[in-house]
């Protein structure tokens, strides 16, 4: 009896591992998303130290107030960053500049150009 109870206990933890390898790595890639792991307090209580991200291209038309976005402070490094969305500005020459800024952080970030958006937390 006790054999077969570990038996079923240890499918069921193989198969729970296979499922999180799959809603970790296939479907991100299929999807064209990246998986990303959240490294510092600014999006507490939400998203704390460790949570695992999954970021996908979204046409920069759809973001809106609210949304957690992933983007790239610098040019040329690759280092990113994921705020949520307090503003969108849409200029003349229908370009979108966003105003984000970390849950946890008490002023926003220096305006977030469509260029440097990578996509949106799903």
């Amino acid at each position: 009896m006790l054999r077969a109870v570990g038996t079923g206990l240890s499918v069921g933890i193989l198969l729970v591992t296979a499922a999180l390898a799959v809603a970790v790595v296939v479907v991100p890639r299929v999807t064209g998303s990246v998986p990303l792991t959240v490294l510092t307090r600014s999006m507490e209580p939400t998203l704390p130290p460790g949570t695992l991200l999954v970021v996908r291209p979204t046409p920069l038309a759809d973001v809106r107030v609210g949304d957690v976005v992933t983007y790239q402070p610098v040019s040329g490094d690759p280092a990113v960053t994921s705020h949520r969305v307090v503003a969108v500005t849409t200029a003349t020459d229908g370009s979108r500049t966003f105003t984000v800024r970390g849950d946890a952080n008490a002023e926003a970030d220096p305006p977030v150009l469509g260029a440097q958006v990578r996509g949106v937390v799903w």
